[in-house]
């Protein structure tokens, strides 16, 4: 009875870590109790054999530019992420 736990929190930035956000966290003295993380989500698998890529730069590449190897580079390098992992 009367045992202190310490509580862990964890913040979570999709895709990548906003630094005005940090910012805001160690201006409002929470940055030392908080882990910050990234999540890239770069591959989601929606069905067994469906996967949806998060590629906000592919269609302008793509339909824009004409220039597809970015696109099929960035696929390449995820599809071999998810088979090493």
């Amino acid at each position: 009875m009367g045992e202190m736990y310490e509580q862990a929190y964890h913040l979570i930035f999709v895709p990548i870590k906003c630094v005005m956000c940090e910012r805001i966290l160690e201006e409002e003295g929470l940055f030392g109790n908080i882990r910050c993380y990234e999540f890239p989500m770069e591959m989601i698998p929606l069905d067994t054999d469906v996967l949806s890529m998060d590629m906000p730069h592919a269609f302008r590449e793509c339909f824009l530019v004409r220039r597809t190897i970015g696109a099929q580079i960035d696929s390449i390098e995820c599809r071999h992420q998810c088979r090493c992992s």
